[in-house]
């Protein structure tokens, strides 16, 4: 699609409640232009009442920025608003290069297509994002789930610098909801995902592995540090709940299969000594290092 004799197309959206950004260009460089919404400017005007505005000749006009005019070269303007979920997104600017006539309906008319295009395109991006997050996040908790660990751990293995995993579980997880009900332990859980979460650094990945069992992965973390991260995530567990939790460390070369199959060996082995506390499995598959519990450290 395009718009007769015209110099050069930006798209700027809203960064905030108070700017619109230039996140696009065509035919002059990408420059990284904040507008105020609070001043006057054309795009401004355009993106407040959502309707076009065009500016025959731009000499002059205090709605056009110096700073896009020196951009452009423009001479004349047309600002088209662009809307999704039913509130204005942005606006595409298109200049030239030459006084454009007033009777520039067609390119008001193409350019509101345009417009159309952007929109329809953000529904499908905002619809897309909301089903992959609905596809690789545990409604519940708050926390990735078992096909992001899938497609995660293996990158993970990539990268230089020690990888831990742990595996942690509430104790007596289903006692308590017995006694207080589901809802009561749905709202444990959910409170859980957003202190643990909170704690993590971003490329950590915890994940909700099944019921109140959880899979941690902590990239460059040798296994002091990840044992740190385990008491911290132990001592933050909801309405006197404890965890127990086993953790193994990457040697480099296992399966993620071995890898998880000692951290599943030394959280069995947390649990058979008397739960609430964290293991670390050493040596391989059979050796464990039965770590203290929290309440002692």
């Amino acid at each position: 699609m395009e718009v007769s004799g015209a110099s050069s197309v930006f798209l700027l959206e809203s960064e905030d409640a108070e700017h619109l950004v230039i996140t696009a260009s065509v035919g002059s460089p990408l420059e990284p232009v904040r507008l105020d919404l609070a001043e006057p400017s054309a795009s401004v005007v355009a993106y407040r009442s959502g309707a076009p505005l065009y500016i025959a000749d731009v000499e002059g006009d205090a709605r056009v920025s110096r700073r896009l005019r020196g951009l452009t070269g423009a001479r004349s303007l047309l600002a088209q608003p662009f809307s999704h979920g039913g509130r204005v997104r942005g606006v595409v600017v298109v200049s030239w290069l030459e006084p454009h006539p007033e009777s520039a309906a067609e390119s008001v008319s193409t350019l509101a297509l345009l417009a159309e295009e952007f929109g329809s395109a953000l529904e499908r991006m905002d619809l897309n994002a909301a089903l992959e997050h609905r596809a690789t996040t545990d409604p519940l908790t708050g926390m990735a789930n078992r096909r992001v660990w899938r497609e995660e751990l293996p990158r993970m293995m990539t990268d230089p610098g020690p990888l831990c995993v742990a595996l942690l579980d509430l104790d007596y997880f289903k006692t308590y909801n017995d006694t207080h009900g589901h809802l009561a332990g749905d709202t444990v859980l959910a409170s859980l995902g957003r202190s643990w979460l909170s704690m993590l650094r971003p490329q950590d990945l915890l994940v909700r592995w099944g019921g109140e069992e959880f899979a941690l992965a902590l990239p460059d973390c040798p296994v002091d540090c990840a044992l740190d991260v385990l008491e911290r995530l132990r001592a933050q567990v909801p309405d006197g709940q404890a965890a127990s939790a086993g953790l193994a460390c990457w040697d480099g070369v296992e399966t993620i299969e071995a890898l998880m199959s000692r951290a599943d060996a030394a959280l069995y082995e947390a649990k058979r000594t008397g739960r609430n506390r964290s293991v670390t499995s050493v040596g391989g598959p059979e050796g464990v290092d039965r770590g203290e519990p929290a309440v002692a450290r």
